[in-house]
């Protein structure tokens, strides 16, 4: 008997999904613009995603970002639907220029004043404003904005009342529902995405509910400490 959630098409469904583990991922790495894909356990962590998913909700479409690591992680979810992806550019993660590929505690040799105005927000009294600096040679928040806005019109515009899943990045996610959440995007977006975590926004009547951020119970680990990215 199927047990899943039927879906009410007086609401557009999106399941906003980070991809799974890559041997970057594993090394700590800021990856942006990387055509690495999955390793063993991003492969594992990315089957239990789908099934999980396929349990407990029907989906009418699927989106990827064009990354191998994104789209290797759709074709998983795939599978277990019977159905196709599509890939979207807005979807791919954000260019970090100089520090793409990068593990944090580098950056201070590779762009030393970028790391400098980084770090300077932890010094600050939390309650003072902040602005992010920009990525050295990478996309800027306006860029990124756009980029959201035009997700958001195509999947509003050409599949209202529909279910979807999009497959996506840390970083570009994060932005996503900062934008979602009303959160302006130079501030500091102090909040985490783990792969394959699996985020919900519900739209009603064109305005966007933030349902559930960040879930990833199907991984079965408690949450490790780390110093949030900013970004």
């Amino acid at each position: 008997m199927d047990q899943r959630i039927p879906h009410d098409p007086h609401y557009t469904r999106l399941f906003l999904v980070r991809h799974a583990r890559t041997a970057l991922n594993a090394e700590g790495k800021i990856q942006g613009e990387t055509t690495v894909g999955l390793d063993s356990t991003g492969i594992s962590q990315a089957e239990r995603l789908a099934e999980r998913l396929k349990n407990s909700y029907t989906l009418d479409h699927l989106f990827s970002s064009p990354y191998p690591r994104a789209q290797e992680t759709a074709a998983i979810i795939a599978q277990v639907y019977d159905m196709n992806y599509k890939v979207l550019e807005d979807l791919k993660e954000i260019n970090f220029g100089e520090i793409n590929n990068q593990n944090f505690r580098d950056l201070e040799n590779v762009a030393p004043e970028y790391y400098k105005q980084i770090n300077s927000y932890y010094s600050e009294n939390p309650q003072a404003s902040f602005d992010k600096p920009d990525f050295p040679g990478g996309e800027t928040v306006s860029e990124i904005k756009i980029r959201i806005i035009n997700f958001s019109k195509h999947i509003l515009s050409c599949y209202n009342g529909k279910s979807i899943a999009a497959v996506s990045h840390g970083a570009f996610l994060k932005y996503l529902l900062a934008y979602y959440c009303g959160i302006p995007l130079q501030q500091p977006l102090v909040f985490w995405m783990e792969n394959t975590s699996i985020s919900v926004i519900d739209f009603y009547q064109g305005r966007a509910i933030v349902r559930c951020i960040n879930d990833a119970a199907h991984l079965n680990k408690p949450l490790k400490y780390y110093r949030p990215d900013i970004f």
